[in-house]
């Protein structure tokens, strides 16, 4: 009988070191979970702040490309518009001196436009 309770003594205390290694387990992995939370918010903040950067430099970047096209199609009017000038004056009014001089006045107001 004396050799039960001790036995049972001896089990009772090995269970109750089992129990609380178990709830000193538990309480980390509570305090791990709660930093990965943490982290995995901040995470999402970042995420959301960079998306917004990322929409707004694209706005921005469509809008330079747009600028960028219209001055392209712009300088690309002017100088096909003094090559039309050019081709034209050319035709009709021939290499003439005369025409040649018209073909000048043309260009001169090709240049101020």
């Amino acid at each position: 009988m004396e050799a039960a309770r001790k036995n049972s003594g001896e089990e009772q205390k090995k269970y109750s070191n089992e129990l609380k290694a178990a709830q000193e387990n538990i309480r980390s992995a509570a305090r791990r979970l709660k930093e990965a939370k943490k982290m995995v918010q901040t995470h999402k903040e970042e995420r959301d702040t960079l998306s917004a950067e990322q929409q707004q430099l694209l706005k921005e970047k469509t809008k330079l490309e747009l600028i960028i096209k219209d001055l392209s199609d712009e300088v690309l009017g002017d100088n096909t518009s003094k090559v039309q000038i050019h081709f034209v004056s050319t035709h009709v009014y021939g290499t003439t001196p005369q025409g040649y001089s018209i073909i000048l006045y043309l260009v001169s107001l090709g240049d101020n436009t």
